[in-house]
């Protein structure tokens, strides 16, 4: 399926990375952004439900996990976003444990009906200048009973200790 965006799509302000010497005056700014695209059943779309969604979740705080900046346009069937880029590195199993508290503390154990269904690692970014902690995958952010998070939580931590446990007793090399 090809797919473009509508030549006038929503802008936002973006982050901006000064590129150059350490501790020296940067040479050029550089800035990113992300275009995304949800194509949906025209059947089974439910467009409020997910205006709703989306804008709850550009609301939402949640304490010292921060969400990239958004803005989408709904055409018939789909979602465009333009999304903030966060210049970082994907957490794996490993670095996953180092911030395992903070994305329990702030995304699992919260009050309220809402939640993330996916909190796998390559799901979070460490934004590389400020070691600030960003969840990406935001459209699996639902309607979600505190068990469900407690569930799902469980169930990643799991796989993540299932993960390393099997790299350590075959005694790989490996980085995460």
């Amino acid at each position: 399926m090809t797919s473009t965006f509508p030549l006038l799509y929503i802008t936002m302000d973006i982050k901006w990375y000064d590129r150059g010497p350490l501790g020296k005056e940067y040479i050029l700014k550089s800035g990113f952004g992300l275009r995304k695209e949800l194509v949906f059943n025209e059947k089974t779309y439910n467009k409020e439900h997910w205006r709703v969604r989306l804008n709850r979740l550009q609301r939402e705080d949640f304490n010292r996990i921060k969400i990239p900046k958004f803005t989408y346009e709904m055409v018939d069937n789909r979602i465009l976003f333009e999304i903030e880029f966060i210049k970082g590195r994907q957490l794996g199993a490993t670095t996953f444990r180092n911030w395992q508290h903070i994305i329990k503390e702030d995304m699992v154990d919260i009050k309220g009906d809402w939640g993330f269904s996916d909190l796998k690692p390559e799901n979070f970014i460490i934004e590389k200048r400020s070691d600030t902690l960003y969840y990406v995958d935001f459209e699996c952010y639902y309607l979600m009973s505190e068990e469900e998070r407690q569930s799902q939580w469980q169930k990643y931590v799991k796989n993540i200790n299932d993960e390393i446990r099997i790299h350590v007793d075959k005694h790989e090399f490996w980085s995460s």
